[in-house]
């Protein structure tokens, strides 16, 4: 990588607001039918569904849109496209990769923030999911901990804002530019 990576020149690039509102676009086009479907799979079959479900499918549709179409929906309503430095299409490595950096950093700072640490209710919350447990008895660790895992999800989006090719940590480890078109 290029020592002076964050300087080099990029036409159009898309910033912190147009990123956020094809973000919002996209949970909206996930979050809502996943929502339902799980409602009506628990409310007429019984059938409960894992509450990551619209994580994952989040997940799975951002890696597939960007890799074969360069944007989902929402980044098309924005007229925005995830590209190579050149122009051109990113591969299924890259998208891959970005993909899972968002996920981890959307577990890591949001998911993490959720569970008790040893409060009055430590006893009803005591797995983040079956194979992890966190159990600290002391309430300033939990806000250490919160403060710090949030952290990582600010860090990865404020680059957005102060770099001036506009690019997510996530964009630069995976070697991708968001631009509109």
């Amino acid at each position: 990588m290029n020592a002076n990576w964050h300087n080099e020149s990029f036409p159009n690039p898309a910033g912190f607001l147009v990123r956020a509102l094809a973000y919002i676009l996209d949970s909206i086009v996930i979050i809502v039918p996943v929502a339902i479907l799980q409602w009506v799979l628990l409310k007429y079959g019984r059938i409960q569904t894992p509450g990551y479900l619209s994580t994952l499918i989040m997940f799975l549709y951002s890696f597939v849109c960007h890799w074969r179409f360069g944007a989902t929906f929402g980044k098309k309503q924005s007229e925005i496209r995830v590209e190579t430095k050149d122009g051109g299409k990113i591969s299924f490595m890259q998208s891959l990769k970005r993909e899972y950096l968002n996920l981890f950093t959307f577990i890591v700072s949001i998911g993490l923030s959720f569970v008790d640490f040893g409060g009055a209710e430590s006893e009803k919350i005591e797995y983040i999911n079956s194979t992890i447990r966190i159990d600290f008895k002391n309430e300033i660790w939990h806000s250490i901990l919160d403060s710090f895992l949030a952290l990582i999800f600010i860090v990865d989006v404020i680059w957005i804002v102060f770099i001036s090719q506009k690019r997510a940590l996530h964009d630069i480890i995976s070697g991708t530019y968001c631009r509109i078109k």
